[in-house]
């Protein structure tokens, strides 16, 4: 594997990178000379970036001449993926675009905060309206749009991945989709990753005129139809629902060959889903014993499929018991994590990563930003270095 194919979030970062939260001093971004490929990217290279942590699609970068080379070092290539294979399980956490925080921001803080802290990724929530579970818990507090929220962290984070957890495709555009996504892989750097799924919330799907019962074949389809215009020099589809040809489509994304899409949900369907359309599976609320069940299928159905098992990235969303108790009816049935015992957690997730768990993401259960980040901060501190 190239260097430009790893996926950044993925990559090994110095050790000793976590700091105390009243230290996490964000370093001004160096200088380096005028780069083709760099210039269309806003992201920085910080001072401390090791040189596995690169960003840019590029093979390798000169800092004493500020310019791109093709031929990266067999040396460069080996450490590279040497260090990847060594790391340890991956961490993310959610922030809390969907937890009714009335002052946006606060909640936009919180991204520079994890990346100080040393998480590998961030991710936001997709809803539309409040009801069910949902309104359960926020009434008519906000829910603020996850693209628009992971536009705005494209500009004040440089290193962690930002993810989707997840984005209901059905609810979106295909096309439209493809275009607002490729450009925030730009703003990045590289740095998106697409969680997706099917919805679950009827008033939703009602509210746009969207049929629920063909859920899983618009999925299906805009997953078609995004990796057609992010792969094709000259795309083109044809469907009952969406057709285009002798058109361009740009920007590409930067990551190669796509925006990697991890596929939510653990239902029969999802699950083909992930071992045939796509490059992870990213389920929510399973016991660690429930994902190893729900993993062996999946790459079975890949290798059954002619797919390297070994390509999918797997992953799951956990949530994290702030206040020591469910957020609503619904995760009462659902796998958690303790936010009070830092010992429990780490045996939860000590399980996860038995189970085959490669990147967690620790979903906080809770709109008290005091809270979320004192947690934030010890998990940082006691939790991910037991892992690394």
């Amino acid at each position: 594997m190239r260097p430009n194919e790893l996926q950044p979030w993925l990559l090994p970062r110095r050790s000793g990178t976590i700091r105390p939260l009243q230290k996490a001093i964000r370093r001004a971004p160096r200088s380096y000379g005028a780069c083709a490929v760099r210039s269309s990217c806003t992201s920085v290279i910080i001072d401390d970036t090791p040189r596995c942590l690169l960003l840019w699609p590029c093979e390798a970068w000169s800092a004493r001449s500020g310019q791109c080379t093709t031929d990266a070092s067999d040396d460069f290539l080996r450490a590279c993926n040497d260090e990847v294979w060594e790391e340890g399980m991956k961490f993310g956490v959610t922030i809390p675009n969907n937890w009714g925080v009335e002052d946006v921001r606060q909640v936009l803080a919180m991204g520079p905060l994890a990346e100080d802290l040393g998480y590998d990724s961030i991710w936001v929530m997709d809803h539309l309206f409040n009801t069910g579970y949902i309104r359960e818990r926020l009434d008519d507090k906000p829910y603020y749009h996850p693209l628009a929220t992971l536009s705005h962290l494209t500009a004040t984070t440089t290193r962690v991945g930002l993810g989707t957890s997840v984005l209901v495709l059905p609810y979106h555009n295909p096309v439209e989709l493809a275009k607002y996504t490729a450009t925030l892989d730009h703003m990045s750097g590289g740095r998106v990753l697409l969680g997706v799924g099917v919805g679950a919330m009827t008033e939703e799907f009602e509210a746009l005129g969207v049929s629920m019962r063909q859920r899983g074949a618009l999925t299906n389809e805009c997953i078609a139809i995004m990796k057609e215009l992010w792969t094709n020099p000259d795309p083109s589809y044809r469907s009952s629902r969406w057709h285009f040809s002798d058109l361009k489509f740009a920007p590409k994304p930067v990551q190669k060959p796509h925006i990697p899409l991890w596929i939510g949900g653990s239902s029969p369907g999802a699950m083909k889903r992930a071992a045939t359309m796509g490059d992870g599976w990213h389920p929510s609320g399973l016991t660690p014993e429930q994902f190893n069940v729900g993993r062996e299928e999946v790459r079975k159905m890949a290798s059954a499929a002619g797919r390297d098992p070994n390509s999918l990235a797997m992953s799951i969303r956990v949530e994290v018991e702030v206040h020591g108790k469910p957020s609503s009816q619904r995760a009462q049935g659902r796998s958690r994590l303790p936010g009070n015992d830092i010992e429990e957690m780490m045996a939860g997730i000590r399980a996860y990563e038995s189970a085959g768990v490669q990147h967690i993401v620790l979903a906080l259960n809770s709109g008290d930003v005091p809270k979320l980040t004192a947690l934030m901060e010890n998990i940082a501190k006691q939790v991910m270095p037991q892992f690394r």
